[in-house]
């Protein structure tokens, strides 16, 4: 074998390569666009490169909207801070759980999320993509509130002055 006719193989062996990781790629990106949870895959700058079914459903927006931009552009200003700061350690550790943020749909209203992710390496190590999918916890939030509320309510009704209170409060629900 000629030197030229090694170089072809190993052109050939590096172009197999390629093209195989482009089909796992491909791969993948079909298996999220059905997935039942909002999927969304960031760059190294935090800046949209897919997004799934679900998390069209859930935040209201077109695909056209939301590709290549910022992700923090769709959060409340504290989830802003919290993306960033949050964003810096996924990058460093390769990994992010239970990150919560409050997004704002499209419609005006806000959905809360808790995200987990992975962060995508190349064959040499180099930081390819993150792939993340997002939890709508916003009924959980809610729920929450609510109980607190009626702990603080519940909680005041100990207090001998307000007994009477509970009392009525207790028979208007009735």
């Amino acid at each position: 074998m000629t030197s030229e006719t090694r170089k072809t193989k190993a052109e050939l062996l590096k172009e197999i390569g390629r093209l195989r990781r482009m089909v796992e790629s491909d791969t993948n990106c079909r298996f999220f666009e059905s997935a039942p949870l909002p999927y969304q895959s960031l760059d190294a700058e935090g800046c949209i490169l897919d997004v799934n079914k679900a998390w069209l459903e859930l935040f209201k927006y077109r695909r056209e909207h939301v590709t290549g931009r910022w992700f923090g552009d769709f959060l409340t200003p504290e989830s802003k801070e919290v993306f960033r700061q949050k964003f810096c350690i996924f990058l460093a550790e390769g990994e992010v759980n239970h990150a919560v943020f409050t997004v704002l749909r499209q419609d005006g209203l806000q959905a809360h999320v808790s995200a987990e992710g992975r962060i995508v390496y190349d064959a040499d190590g180099n930081f390819r993509q993150t792939q993340c999918i997002l939890y709508d916890i916003s009924e959980q939030r809610r729920v929450v509130e609510v109980l607190a509320s009626s702990e603080q309510r519940f909680r005041g009704c100990s207090n001998p002055v307000s007994t009477a209170s509970c009392i009525r409060m207790i028979s208007d629900l009735s």
